[in-house]
């Protein structure tokens, strides 16, 4: 050890002429003994591995103080890859340049500056190539320069659109149809204002079609003379002189032939008849009218009659009816039959209606009593329409018996309706053995109808 620290020494006083490093020349971390002839550390920095690099226009790149471990490369892009574009000479304006895909390009677009100019109505201006400043102006001329005019709407057919000094106007001359006018001798034909097509015409009628007509020489008065269907004819009717005849009743006088003046006459004197107003009676009466000019109505004067009808010995029963019932003290109702409204039975008559009753044992058949009577029922007058009307069978047996027949309207079904009404006593019960059952035969015939006179129906 002592050896090499002499040797060491020896070779530091021997060399101390060329020591010249400093820690700030020598690596950082590394010992040397440089021109401070003693032992330091270097403080040079010892940089990170570095990729290449590569830079555009414009751009720097900062190389670090220390030491580069190993090499890498710094390159610039090419100009090319820096200028993409698509520009030529014709896109840039002449006198400047610019720089496309690395090429510089000379402008070569004309400089138009502003352009002004005034075109008319049809004219077309072509735009010139090159670059413009935005202040240039191309107009039209006003449409009042370029349609100027005298018209107006008058002079204009009608529906139809112009334009005069810078304004529409629609025309309003009428537009008159092309036609044929037929004008008469003497007449006169105003051509209308407006537009005309030259087709239509004005023609006088033929003598002919102005003058048709249907009369004949034996149509006209003797001597006179008119045009028929453009012919000239003279007339041969005679004239008649005025007269007076007295035509009788029933008589005939012939109006001669030819033209009379209307100041004949022909007169008839015939009694006249007023209004006569007529009374009936059970009489006939006759009205003397015979040849007289009725100047009014015969009157017959109304009255309150009636037709009637009576049927007497020939009346047959419109109802026949048989009953049979047990007989229990009670109220008993029991419908016998019905007669159909008619031109008799209805609301605007009377009805008297002959009616028979007898009861019977059905046991022993035998009869133990029997009655009859009228039955009348009103129905004259509207103050009856649509109610029952009750009419009462007198007889001796019904104070016995305690019933009767009753005859009602059905308004409804237009029908007069027969029943068996009351109430059935203990004496009535006493008239047959053993409460056995009865029978009633019942019977009911027309006998006298009224109906008010001038009614719808007429007597039957």
């Amino acid at each position: 050890m002592l050896t090499d620290s002499i040797r060491f020494v020896e070779v530091i006083s021997d060399d101390a002429g060329i020591l010249t490093a400093t820690p700030e020349t020598v690596l950082s971390g590394n010992v040397f003994v440089g021109a401070a002839k003693k032992f330091q550390v270097g403080t040079i920095p010892v940089l990170d591995h570095h990729t290449n690099v590569q830079l555009v226009a414009g751009d720097t790149f900062d190389v670090l103080f220390g030491y580069n471990p190993s090499d890498y490369t710094i390159t610039v892009a090419h100009l090319a890859d820096q200028t993409p574009g698509n520009t030529g000479a014709s896109h840039l304006l002449i006198g400047h340049s610019a720089w496309s895909n690395g090429t510089k390009i000379d402008g070569s677009m004309p400089n138009n500056g502003a352009v002004s100019i005034v075109i008319g109505a049809g004219e077309t201006y072509t735009v010139p190539l090159g670059y413009h400043n935005g202040l240039g102006i191309v107009s039209a001329k006003s449409l009042a320069e370029q349609t100027m005019g005298t018209a107006n709407a008058s002079h204009i057919l009608i529906g139809k659109r112009a334009w005069v000094n810078g304004k529409e106007i629609t025309g309003t001359m009428p537009n008159n149809t092309a036609e044929n006018i037929y004008v008469g001798l003497g007449d006169e034909y105003t051509i209308p204002e407006g537009y005309h097509s030259g087709l239509g015409k004005i023609i006088v009628s033929p003598l002919e079609e102005q003058t048709q007509a249907t009369a004949a020489e034996n149509d006209i008065v003797v001597g006179k003379t008119a045009w028929v269907n453009g012919r000239l004819i003279t007339g041969n009717v005679p004239k008649i002189a005025s007269q007076e005849f007295e035509l009788p009743i029933n008589g005939e006088y012939v109006i001669p032939y030819g033209i009379h003046s209307g100041l004949g006459k022909v007169v008839q004197h015939i009694p006249m008849q007023e209004t006569i107003t007529v009374t009936p009676t059970f009489q006939e009466q006759t009205i003397n009218v015979t040849g007289k000019y009725m100047m009014g109505n015969i009157r017959v004067t109304s009255i309150d009659a009636m037709n009637y009808k009576f049927y007497g010995e020939d009346s047959v029963a419109v109802i026949e009816s048989n009953i049979s019932t047990n007989i229990k003290t009670g109220a008993v109702y029991i419908e016998i039959g019905r007669i159909p409204v008619d031109n008799w039975h209805d609301q605007a008559t009377n009805n008297v209606y002959n009616v028979k009753l007898v009861c019977k044992n059905v046991n022993s058949n035998t009869d133990l009593w029997s009655t009859e009577g009228m039955l009348y029922i009103n129905n004259l007058g509207p103050e009856h329409h649509g109610c029952d009307y009750v009419s009462v069978l007198s007889n001796p047996a019904e104070s016995s018996t305690g019933l009767k027949i009753v005859i009602s309207q059905d308004g409804a079904n237009h029908e007069h309706v027969f029943s068996l009404k009351g109430t059935t006593p203990t004496t009535m019960q006493s008239l047959v053995p053993n409460n056995s059952d009865i029978e009633f035969d019942i019977f009911v015939y027309n006998t006298f109808h009224t109906r008010r006179f001038g009614d719808d129906h007429d007597v039957d």
